[in-house]
């Protein structure tokens, strides 16, 4: 890619390694320019003593390339393996001959899912406005795709021949693509016929729903919906189907806005009549009919109207997640939630497991970086540097260990990142004089989020405000009360329920403690900067940060009891991060909030929060709060290729060549996604060789041709805390 041509160099021009003018202070005294640096409880290493480790690491055996004489499963599987680890040409060569290797026997391998998650991954795509490297021919996996789901329905009868799947005529003509008679009884609908394997679980089920609703291929909508039916539980399926449906614009399927039920029956069968027009096939269109009449009939019966609250507020404290009880805006943005939900879960599943193209430093550039934050650090320790240099040299040392332009933190400090974040902390404290300083950093950082979108997205000059403050705040004080083992059961879900109340406007009950009455007013902070009737998804988004708070207290395993399955873990992650900054984005400025920046800010979020967890492996594993890296740990395998997905997710997000619309877009947005991808491409190097002994030994040589210092001195340094508690010092 041109943009990292020039940031690959060894010799990189953005940092000026001469020697500067100093003073008397002795070099040999600050060989070690980051002694002072303070050490966190995030900064543990591991010592490799630790019982996981005992056994030695390993790669699972799911992650092993075919190189290593693996057998795969199948061909789906070997198509796999060759996709993550980039293999493209043979992968290629596989997608073109794959309908003559794969039959029914196959179906049972479950890396099938596979060909689903890729072409939901695209589907992502086109919500994003984004290119996923690597995903070669959308026709390919949509064709392979075509033979998978028809020998699921008709795997009784025999194979088809495989020029069906091809673009002629033949492809839109033949019937013996079409679904068997569908039947339904109060539970449960069934195909005949169809056997359903179980990698296709409830979430590629939606899968396959949004490719019946965007597909261009009439043949892969009418395979793809039978198989979202085909012994699916009816409500399941009602929801999924409306949610889909709901989600129409954002899949950018112009068949209209979902804002009623009658909406949404409209656009089943708008999508209906237009596939039928392309399908010549009499049974197709007798199925279709068939099909779409019962599908509106269940959504009919399950969902008649999404009711409002009385206006006496006697809603029961718990029963928000039914849809009786949630407005049409709460049920749509609910929607994009689970379709943001899905898509990156299939991304994160897609992702090569090899590391992206980054910007290398060889040893001489690496020990020159470092001989230049000493001299730095030496600046900032003489008498005769003034404030203004000490702060100058600092911010230099920061550029030199976060891997960024020489100039690129002092001048987004001086654009607004330092006085938003004094302010912040300044209120904050006003607020609440007592606050600890841990959750005062917890809360900054948060706010730092919310800085950086709107310096992406929503103005030149960022800003603090209310909502601001209020959102961050929220969580050290939720989780603080949550946390008091004082409080019984059924109190914590009383607070739950009360707080979940005002964060969709319902008043009552008011607080009736402290800690309750901190929350409160953090939400009316909220409102008094965001106007809730006119931007209702700014509240919604909070509403999701608290469902996917309490869906991660399944992330907390008991001592001794099993780990918790890789896919729970996996979905809970990106819930959890992505709503937690989608909800950033409507702090800095909910006005300015549109359907891509929801997506990237949601990603983002899912990044971060990878970030965070593998940052904080031991502390997790310790306490027994699980996350994809503490199951590697558990299970002594090797980080390694999570790690490169988690780099490959990064550079997809922030990475301007990554932007479909980049054309159109200012050089000063392109560098500053460039320069914030350098900055966590550092952290994430930190935390490898903090926990280096869980990555394998040629990982780590491999690993450190990237990093911006030598990996002795990286592990010291690069914490956003550090940095935080500069700026509330004013040294930097």
């Amino acid at each position: 890619m041109a943009e990292h041509a020039c940031l690959s160099c060894n010799e990189q021009s953005d940092i000026d390694l001469q020697t500067p003018e100093c003073d008397s202070v002795e070099m040999n005294d600050l060989e070690d320019p980051f002694h002072d640096v303070p050490t966190y409880p995030e900064d543990k290493c591991t010592t490799g003593e630790e019982k996981e480790l005992q056994p030695g690491i390993h790669i699972s055996d799911d992650f092993l390339p075919l190189s290593l004489n693996v057998s795969p499963f199948s061909s789906a599987d070997s198509i796999r393996r060759l996709h993550l680890y980039m293999n493209l040409d043979d992968a290629e060569a596989q997608l073109n001959t794959f309908q003559h290797l794969y039959n029914s026997r196959h179906l049972s391998d479950p890396h099938t899912a596979f060909f689903i998650d890729m072409l939901d991954a695209l589907a992502l795509a086109r919500v994003a406005l984004i290119n996923i490297p690597h995903s070669g021919s959308l026709r390919h996996w949509e064709n392979n795709c075509k033979h998978v789901l028809h020998l699921i329905l008709h795997g009784n009868r025999n194979q088809i021949d495989s020029m069906i799947f091809n673009l002629g005529s033949d492809n839109l003509c033949s019937s013996d693509f079409v679904p068997n008679s569908l039947t339904l009884n109060n539970t449960q609908i069934h195909i005949d016929g169809a056997v359903i394997p179980q990698w296709i679980n409830r979430k590629r089920r939606r899968a396959l729903l949004r490719i019946f609703l965007c597909t261009d291929d009439p043949t892969l909508a009418v395979l793809s919906l039978g198989c979202a039916l085909a012994d699916e539980a009816v409500c399941d399926f009602a929801c999924d189907i409306r949610d889909v449906l709901l989600c129409s614009p954002r899949l950018q399927v112009n068949l209209g806005e979902a804002n009623s039920l009658q909406n949404i029956l409209d656009i089943l069968n708008s999508r209906k009549h237009a596939l039928q027009a392309t399908l010549s096939n009499v049974k197709a269109h007798v199925w279709l009919d068939d099909v779409i009449a019962i599908l509106a009939q269940v959504i009919t019966e399950k969902f008649p109207s999404p009711a409002h609250v009385n206006e006496n507020g006697n809603e029961p404290p718990l029963c928000s997640d039914s849809d009786d009880h949630l407005e049409w805006h709460e049920l749509k943005f609910r929607a994009a939630i689970q379709l943001y939900r899905d898509c990156f879960l299939a991304l994160w599943h897609v992702l090569p497991v090899v590391e992206p193209e980054m910007p290398k430093y060889n040893k001489s550039t690496r020990d020159k970086r470092l001989r230049q934050c000493r001299i730095l650090k030496a600046q900032t320790k003489s008498t005769k540097s003034s404030k203004k240099n000490v702060k100058k040299a600092n911010r230099e040392i920061a550029a030199l260990m976060m891997g960024t332009e020489k100039h690129f933190l002092g001048e987004h400090l001086d654009l607004g990142l330092y006085t938003a974040t004094k302010t912040f902390a300044e209120n904050a404290m006003e607020y609440d004089s007592s606050l600890p300083r841990n959750e005062l950093f917890q809360a900054s950082r948060n706010a730092w989020t919310c800085f950086a979108l709107q310096l992406l997205y929503y103005r030149d000059q960022l800003g603090f405000n209310r909502a601001i403050q209020g959102y961050s705040m929220l969580y050290p004080y939720s989780d603080n009360h949550l946390d008091n083992p004082e409080l019984c059961k059924l109190e914590k879900e009383t607070f739950q329920a009360a707080f979940r109340r005002w964060l969709r406007g319902k008043e009552f009950p008011i607080p009736s403690s402290v800690p309750e009455q901190k929350v409160y007013d953090q939400v009316k902070f909220i409102e008094k900067h965001i106007d809730r009737q006119q931007f209702p998804d700014a509240f919604n988004s909070l509403v999701a940060i608290l469902d996917a708070q309490t869906a991660s207290l399944d992330q907390h395993v008991d001592k001794g009891a099993p780990l918790p399955p890789d896919d729970l873990i996996e979905d809970i992650t990106v819930y959890k991060g992505g709503t937690s900054v989608l909800a950033d984005a409507f702090m800095g400025d909910a006005a300015s909030v549109q359907p891509d920046h929801e997506v990237f800010a949601f990603g983002f979020g899912v990044a971060l929060q990878l970030v965070d967890d593998l940052q904080d492996v031991l502390l997790d594993a310790r306490d027994l709060q699980h996350t994809i890296f503490t199951l590697c740990f558990c299970r002594s395998e090797a980080l390694d290729t999570h790690v490169n997905k988690l780099l490959q997710l990064l550079t997809i997000i922030l990475h301007p060549a990554h932007q479909a619309c980049i054309a159109n877009v200012a050089v000063s947005f392109r560098s500053l996604r460039q320069q914030l991808l350098h900055m966590t491409y550092s952290m994430v190097l930190k935390s490898v060789i903090k926990s280096r002994h869980m990555f394998s030994e040629a990982y780590l040589t491999k690993m450190e041709e990237y990093a911006p210092l030598p990996f002795a001195s990286l592990v010291k340094v690069n914490s956003m805390r550090h940095l935080l508690d500069m700026i509330f010092a004013d040294t930097i």
